[in-house]
């Protein structure tokens, strides 16, 4: 694939209907088949063009500052697999995931709308290997990781971004003004022996730090009980009950939500999205009955 930007705003939102409108005609005709990034595309936007997601991440970030003050005040561990509070000589801690928690990569999502493929390995590696340059940050991120600082906390991140790319990860941070000194002992991305799950790396940070707020936007960004086991090859009943335990999951941690754990919103795609499958609309309620 060449190397070129992805995702430039140069042709704006006005080439983006436009595209959108003309094949959305041409599927209708039978010329070519739909956008298989339709079934995201209002999620696309609403991440890049609302101010109701603006909000939305604004206000994550000033409950996650008030909650790291308060708790920072009461000795509160927020890793579930933490011990009890007691006296603590680790120094405080807030984990951050990045991708979609601090790094906003809507650009990558334009990409795949404007060249009609899905997301695949190799255009997020092409992603991630150059274009930094892309990434932005979301509203309110630098400055509560700011706070954090101020309060001698120290800010770790947990990503599973590949390793092979860190300079490219911190390139990032620092492009944005974030702090990246010491960043070798603070960045946690997914090596070669890795999987998707953050428990390995999060049990790494808890053997140094106290973690007294966890921020994310996937909720294995704070926990493994949130997986679905063999999520690809799952038939219909299987991930109509894998959504419904994450559900059960979710509320059974309902002290934790605002307190511990702060998550961010991520309408484009997530553990969520990838439970559904291929056939999203069979999981939809059961729509109003004809009178």
């Amino acid at each position: 694939m060449e190397t070129k930007p992805l995702g430039r705003w140069g042709a704006g939102l006005v080439g983006l209907a436009i595209g959108v409108i003309v094949g959305l005609i041409l599927a209708e005709r039978g010329d070519q088949p739909a956008n298989p990034e339709l079934r995201t595309l209002d999620a696309d936007l609403w991440v890049q063009t609302s101010a109701e997601y603006r909000a939305c991440c604004w206000q994550a970030f000033q409950l996650a500052r008030v909650q790291l003050d308060a708790n920072l005040k009461s000795g509160t561990l927020c890793d579930e697999k933490d011990g009890p509070p007691g006296r603590d000589t680790r120094p405080a801690a807030v984990v951050l995931d990045l991708d979609e928690t601090v790094l906003d990569n809507s650009s990558y999502q334009s990409y795949l709308f404007e060249t009609r493929q899905n997301y695949s390995r190799e255009t997020w590696k092409e992603w991630e290997a150059n274009h930094a340059s892309e990434v932005r940050l979301l509203p309110g991120a630098r400055e509560f990781i700011d706070h954090a600082q101020r309060s001698g906390v120290e800010v770790v991140y947990i990503s599973n971004r590949r390793q092979e790319f860190q300079a490219q990860a911190v390139e990032i941070l620092k492009a944005h003004q974030l702090n990246v000194n010491d960043i070798e002992g603070r960045l946690f991305l997914r090596g070669p022996g890795d999987s998707q799950n953050k428990e390995p790396r999060r049990a790494r940070v808890r053997q140094k730090y106290r973690v007294v707020l966890l921020v994310g936007d996937n909720l294995r960004d704070f926990s493994e009980r949130f997986a679905v086991a063999n999520l690809d090859t799952l038939e219909p009943a299987a991930r109509t009950s894998a959504l419904e335990q994450r559900n059960k999951e979710a509320d059974t941690c309902r002290d934790r939500w605002g307190t511990c754990w702060i998550v961010l919103p991520n309408p484009i795609y997530g553990e969520w999205h990838d439970a559904l499958g291929k056939q999203p609309a069979d999981f939809l309620r059961p729509g109003m009955k004809p009178r």
